[in-house]
């Protein structure tokens, strides 16, 4: 018995002097959730239905508007703008709900009858943005509205375009 008891003994602090041993912890880091901001809105301004058909481009980049065989009456416009705030350097996911339909929208006359069709176009590159060392960056959205020949008068909408941002 005292055999026994001597060999489990040397067996238990042999297993002691040979184990291996490390520590590790467990963490989590909570990120301030991001922070979306409207600016303004996509406006392509108003301008007069042209006898042949035109369009009318907001470049995304500048926000400046370029017409194409219409005229436009007075100087407001502008290109959608929207601040995401959120981590110093962090990437972003940033998408439009329009997306899947090649950001194609349809803008409605609200006075009647009538549609038009706008191609957006946003200055989004591979999906993602880049928070700046302010902690914010802007998305602009700008494109392209097409207007057909003898359009009817009136006030044209789309449906609200959702912007969604994700920390990537």
């Amino acid at each position: 018995m005292k055999k026994t008891l001597f060999v489990s003994l040397i067996i238990l602090i042999v297993t002691i002097l040979l184990a291996a041993q490390i520590n590790f912890k467990v963490s989590a880091t909570i990120l301030p959730k991001l922070s979306l901001t409207k600016i303004s809105d996509l406006n392509f301004g108003s301008l007069i239905s042209p006898d042949a058909g035109g369009t009318v481009q907001i470049n995304v980049s500048t926000g400046e508007r370029i017409l194409n065989n219409i005229q436009a009456v007075g100087t407001d416009f502008s290109r959608a703008e929207i601040e995401i705030s959120g981590i110093v350097g962090a990437t972003v996911g940033v998408s439009l709900s329009t997306e899947s339909n090649g950001n194609v929208v349809q803008l409605i006359n609200t006075q009647g009858a009538g549609q038009l069709t706008a191609q957006l176009t946003t200055n989004v590159s591979n999906g993602t943005l880049t928070i700046g060392p302010d902690g914010k960056v802007k998305l602009y959205v700008g494109g392209e509205l097409t207007i057909p020949a003898n359009a009817n008068a009136g006030v044209y909408q789309s449906s609200d375009i959702v912007v969604t941002a994700n920390y990537q």
